[in-house]
């Protein structure tokens, strides 16, 4: 009779260890997420202009056949060529006096507008390419 009671005991534990997993699952579903997996784009920098009084760097990046204009924070993440990344700044490829275009990829996120802040597509990181 004892060990009827202890499968008895047993087989409530296993019940009820699936269904605290079962509803870590779904309440896990349940959260929103609010992250973003940014689109990595190769393409070649045209130009890069330093902003009036550091509001950013305005960049001209070319890719899939057009022409795109990003401005890029001070604080944007970036990888050199060697691969070693920096927090921000102006990275090394992208010199305003730079007479040749630079090959780089970016990290694109869109981001939605909310209230009257303005959306659209963000640079999150710059790979330095050559």
């Amino acid at each position: 009779m004892a060990k009827m009671a202890d499968v008895k005991q047993r087989g409530r534990s296993w019940l009820i260890g699936v269904a605290l997993i079962v509803v870590g699952v779904l309440v896990g579903q349940a959260i929103p997420r609010d992250t973003a997996a940014p689109a990595a784009e190769s393409g070649t920098l045209t130009s890069a202009t330093k902003g009036a009084g550091g509001s950013g760097t305005a960049i001209v990046f070319q890719y899939k056949g057009s022409r795109q204009t990003f401005t890029l924070g001070d604080r944007t993440p970036w990888q050199d060529k060697p691969g070693v990344w920096h927090p921000g700044g102006l990275p090394s490829c992208m010199t305003p006096s730079a007479r040749t275009p630079s090959h780089i990829t970016i990290g694109v996120v869109n981001v939605q507008s909310t209230g009257t802040l303005a959306g659209g597509p963000l640079v999150v990181w710059i790979r330095c390419e050559g």
